[in-house]
């Protein structure tokens, strides 16, 4: 029999079986000890670490370790155009070494996957989008940066409100086509027949 576990990513709700949580295991441990890997605990990048922990102070964030990784190293383990991410199942955060690539400091992003982190549900992106935008503020950034920083979360806000819309049209209008077909019939057969 195999067993299922239930894990929530940043990208979906999945159940996973032993194998795979073998193999994510096994993945954590290669980031863990990588040679190039930098583990950042607490009070390294305090700020972050304090901010997040000022609003949620029962989360234990001091306690969390980050790994900063090498950018080719992460993408000889399947992470490509990531600054970061959090695996609840194995309890590792890692962060992109040098996220300025893609125009994040190093602490924005630990602030964004330690939020994750807390969070009840760690894949809710308006989370840790939402909630780190008072660091940015206090960091000096101005609006055009954090909407550029929260553009991947409301770009997807608004495919799904023009998905929503586009399935709201199709129902008017195949609720008009309808309407108009029953007119089309009702003249061609009068329901007095």
């Amino acid at each position: 029999m195999e067993v299922k576990i239930q894990m929530n990513t940043h990208s979906d709700n999945k159940i996973f079986t032993k194998k795979i949580v073998a193999k994510m295991v096994e993945e954590a441990e290669r980031i863990k000890h990588h040679e190039l890997t930098e583990i950042v605990k607490y009070p390294q990048y305090k700020e972050a670490f304090d901010y997040v922990h000022n609003n949620f102070p029962s989360a234990n964030i001091k306690n969390k370790i980050v790994y900063l990784c090498d950018k080719e190293f992460l993408e000889e383990l399947g992470y490509t155009e990531i600054v970061g991410f959090y695996n609840n199942v194995v309890d590792i955060i890692v962060i992109l070494k040098n996220s300025e690539y893609y125009s994040i400091s190093e602490d924005e992003a630990i602030v964004h996957e330690l939020l994750h982190s807390v969070a009840a549900d760690n894949k809710d992106e308006k989370f840790a989008y939402t909630e780190s935008i008072l660091y940015f503020l206090q960091k000096g950034r101005d609006r055009e940066y954090i909407i550029k920083y929260m553009s991947p979360y409301l770009n997807k806000e608004i495919e799904q409100i023009k998905d929503t819309l586009v399935d709201k049209y199709k129902v008017i209008l195949e609720k008009e086509l309808k309407e108009a077909i029953n007119k089309k019939i009702n003249k061609i057969i009068p329901m007095s027949w």
